[in-house]
C-alpha cells in the first residue's frame, strides 16, 4: 500500500523527472497542512504541521459560508482572481510563532464571522474581496514557513504537493519566493491537476467544471493508481497513434 502522503512527495517525480532529494516539501490538501524535510529517498522529517485545521478544510469551509459550494478552491481562487486581498485585515496565524506549525481555524473563524456580521448589518457581501483577502492571509503564512524551512534545511528545492498547490495565488508566490531565494521550484501536483483536467476537457466536459472535477479528482485518487492510470492511458494513445 503506498502511504497517502509519501505518494505525494514521489509525485515530483511525475512533473519533473530529474527531480531528486534533498527537497523541502510543502503537502497542503482538505486533511493535511505539513512542511517535511526530504533528506533522501525514504528519508522523512516533518518540521511543522498545522495545530487544528487544513488549508483545504479552510477553504472549504469559507466557500460554505459564502453558499460557494464544494470542493472550496477553485471556486475561491476564481473570484480571489477578481478582488483586492488587501480589502480586509484577516489574522495571519502563528506568522510570527518562531517555528514551522500552523493553524487555521483562527482564520477559518474570522472569516465566517465577518461573513455573518456583514449579513446581520444588511449589507452585500464584497465575495471577491472576501475570498481575495482570506486567501493572502493563507498564502502569507504559507510562503513564511516556507522560506523558514529552506534556510533552516538548506536544501536547494522546494516542492508542492496536495490539492491546494494548484492554487494559483499559492504557486505564483511559491515561484516568487524560490527566485529570491535562489531554490528550485517542483510542481507535480499542478501537472496531475492538468492531466486530469485536459482528459475531462477532452471527454466533452466544459473548461470550469473540469478545473473543478480535476481537484475532487487529485483528492480521490492514489498516486500509485494515478501513475497506473496515466501509464496505461499513454499506452493506448500509443496504440492508437501507431494505428
Amino acid at each position: 500500500m503506498v502511504n497517502h502522503l509519501e505518494g505525494h512527495l514521489y509525485a515530483n517525480k511525475i512533473g519533473l523527472e530529474d527531480f531528486a532529494p534533498p527537497a523541502v516539501v510543502s503537502l497542503v490538501s482538505g486533511g493535511n497542512t505539513l512542511l517535511v524535510h526530504m533528506a533522501d529517498w525514504g528519508d522523512y522529517r516533518v518540521l511543522g504541521a498545522t495545530i487544528d485545521d487544513a488549508v483545504g478544510e479552510a477553504f472549504d469551509k469559507v466557500a460554505k459560508a459564502l453558499g460557494l459550494g464544494y470542493p472550496g478552491g477553485p471556486v475561491v481562487s476564481k473570484f480571489a482572481a477578481e478582488g483586492d486581498p488587501d480589502a480586509i485585515p484577516f489574522p495571519r496565524a502563528m506568522l510570527h510563532s518562531g517555528d514551522l506549525r500552523f493553524s487555521l481555524s483562527g482564520l477559518k473563524t474570522a472569516v465566517v464571522t465577518y461573513i455573518n456580521n456583514e449579513r446581520a448589518a444588511g449589507r452585500e457581501l464584497n465575495v471577491p474581496d472576501i475570498c481575495a483577502s482570506f486567501t493572502a492571509a493563507v498564502v502569507d503564512v504559507q510562503v513564511a514557513k516556507a522560506r523558514a524551512a529552506l534556510r533552516e534545511t538548506g536544501a536547494p528545492t522546494f516542492c508542492l504537493g496536495g490539492g491546494v498547490a494548484a492554487n494559483p495565488t499559492l504557486r505564483a508566490a511559491y515561484e516568487q519566493m524560490c527566485a529570491e531565494e535562489g531554490g528550485r521550484l517542483a510542481e507535480a501536483t499542478l501537472d496531475k491537476h492538468r492531466f486530469f483536467e485536459r482528459l475531462l476537457v477532452e471527454s466533452g466536459v466544459d473548461a470550469e467544471t473540469a478545473s473543478a472535477e480535476a481537484c475532487r479528482m487529485e483528492h480521490c485518487l492514489s498516486e500509485d493508481s494515478y501513475r497506473r492510470f496515466a501509464a496505461y492511458l499513454g499506452s493506448r494513445r500509443d496504440e492508437g497513434d501507431g494505428g
